[in-house]
């Protein structure tokens, strides 16, 4: 009986640290593109305080310094 509660738990660490491992090269503030026509069509959270968000290419995916 241990042994299967011990295996069990085992593959919960294991399975929860494959997720958190291939998720890990996302983008921290934007985790879908959004689609977009100018930089005000973009969300403004999705950027660090003190960078606007762009679109380029029809989606919000970078940020910029303001100036």
């Amino acid at each position: 009986m241990a042994k299967i509660v011990n295996f069990v738990y085992s593959m919960i660490i294991f399975v929860s640290l494959f997720l958190v491992a291939t998720k890990g090269g996302s983008k921290p503030f934007l985790t879908r593109p959004y689609p977009c026509n100018t930089g005000s069509d973009c969300p403004q959270n999705m950027c660090p305080p003190g960078y606007k968000p762009g679109c380029e290419d029809g989606y919000c995916n970078h940020c910029y310094k303001r100036w």
